[in-house]
């Protein structure tokens, strides 16, 4: 059973900004606001969860947007550029500097001096490079969240070359759920450089590029949450190395929860509203509920109940909100396009 609704004007004064969003998705839309109109609002309107299990490995793949969000408005798209020569990184990133815009840099958190995040934690991360003058480039973070190593706030600042340099420098080895994180960045699958290359964004018109998922995704709302409460609320050895997706969770949850924060702000009527703001604390309150379950389980104590009523609820209340969702366009069609083998 879905919990009773609490006040539904109570959310109203909800903040909406890119520091509501992923890691990712909150440099993107800051970047976004130069070229495409009302950037946050296309970033709401494209949340979806889709997962990819099966893959070598244990691994699980997962695609937050069913708009690829890397497609501008004048036509081009935005897609990934290398070089393994960090002397080359400077003049790369000033060929897409873009007045107004800037270029995303790929970062890493873990050498990123505003990040809690510590080097064996360290993941990919977009950062907003707005302007260089010299050797010094002025940068831009709006991402903000409590994370397991602290408090992140958004930064804006003046970095040196060399400290700009030694922030894009991958880690090696990339673990590959990282690296399907950077390839489904966007949505729908780009080619990514080698692993070990300093790595950004640039524009560019790009034949054939991917327009639907591959086949074997579950992309479904009501299959993709069945799929995850089993891989949550399963025992252990059935799952191992489950803790490998909690950022994937996190993200989705972090979007759903800005998807209906977003969509609240909308003139609803009080049942409407009230479904909303369920939804928008079920995902808001997600993160906490698996956190809680993987303590649990580490101290011999699993907690299956808990997250199947927890997936059970969201499954629940998703149903109940699709037709209101696609209603007011913040979901994907009835049915999108899953590539079939040739």
């Amino acid at each position: 059973m879905i919990p009773p609704a609490s006040d539904p004007a109570a959310p109203a004064a909800a903040e909406i900004g890119p520091g509501q969003l992923s890691c990712y998705t909150a440099a993107l839309a800051r970047y976004l606001e130069g070229c495409c109109p009302d950037p946050l609002a296309r970033v709401a309107r494209s949340v979806r969860l889709a997962v990819r299990p099966g893959l070598p490995g244990g691994i699980v793949a997962f695609s937050h947007h069913w708009l690829a969000l890397n497609d501008l408005a004048d036509g081009s798209r935005l897609g990934y550029l290398g070089t393994a020569d960090p002397a080359v990184v400077p003049a790369g990133l000033d060929a897409e500097m873009r007045a107004g815009l800037g270029v995303l840099a790929v970062t890493y958190t873990g050498s990123m001096a505003w990040s809690p995040a510590s080097g064996e934690a360290s993941a990919p991360h977009f950062l907003l490079v707005r302007e260089h003058r010299g050797g010094r480039w002025q940068v831009e973070d709006p991402f903000q969240a409590l994370l397991p190593g602290g408090s992140q706030q958004p930064f804006t600042g003046w970095l040196t070359t060399t400290e700009l340099t030694e922030a894009m420098t991958p880690p090696s080895p990339l673990r590959p759920e990282l690296r399907l994180r950077k390839e489904y960045v966007f949505g729908l699958p780009v080619p990514l450089p080698p692993d070990d290359h300093y790595q950004w964004l640039g524009r560019a018109t790009v034949p054939g590029a991917a327009t639907a998922l591959p086949p074997g995704w579950l992309a479904e709302p009501a299959a993709a949450l069945r799929f995850l409460g089993g891989l949550w609320a399963g025992p252990d050895h059935q799952v191992p190395g489950r803790e490998r997706f909690f950022d994937d969770m996190w993200a989705s949850a972090r979007h759903h929860a800005f998807r209906y924060a977003h969509l609240g702000q909308l003139p609803l009527d009080s049942p409407a509203r009230r479904l909303v703001w369920q939804l928008h604390d079920l995902w808001r309150d997600l993160p906490m509920a698996l956190h809680f379950a993987l303590e649990s389980a580490a101290r011999g104590r699993a907690r299956p109940a808990l997250i199947r009523a927890t997936f059970d609820q969201l499954t629940e209340a998703e149903a109940q909100a699709a037709c209101l969702v696609q209603a007011h366009g913040y979901g994907p069609p009835a049915t999108l396009p899953i590539l079939q083998p040739s």
